[in-house]
């Protein structure tokens, strides 16, 4: 994992939202733990095979809702400290509209999230160093 999160090109923002994931014709809820424009990382959900497609359903703040289809590419065992399982997902083909509101939030960072999330990017590569 900590090899694809070296190949990010985009920043992420710390949301804590419900996300619908349909994965072949099941559909389950689950809660976001960050997101860019490139993708987000969903906790608390069952093991989906990596490279699977699903669509993950979920609002940005100001109600702004968002459909998309996304890829897995990752997934992560006691994330954050958290129990369970969390998967890392790609978009596919996000319309440019959704692009340009994911990138307005993340941009909207503050200083407090950005050191947050540098201790917690930290925490994850020791995490794989050690293993």
């Amino acid at each position: 994992m900590a090899e694809y999160t070296a190949k990010r090109k985009t920043p992420r923002r710390t949301l804590e939202r419900r996300v619908g994931v349909l994965y072949r014709g099941g559909y389950e809820t689950a809660s976001s733990l960050e997101i860019g424009e490139g993708g987000m990382m969903v906790y608390g959900i069952d093991a989906i095979p990596i490279e699977s497609s699903v669509v993950l359903s979920f609002s940005l703040p100001e109600e702004i809702i968002i459909s998309v289809q996304a890829t897995v590419r990752y997934e992560l065992e006691g994330h954050r400290g958290l129990d369970g399982l969390s998967l890392g997902f790609e978009f596919v083909n996000l319309p440019l509209d959704y692009q340009r509101k994911i990138r307005t939030f993340v941009a909207a960072k503050s200083l407090r999230e950005s050191q947050r999330d540098q201790r917690n990017l930290r925490a994850v590569k020791q995490l794989h160093r050690a293993a």
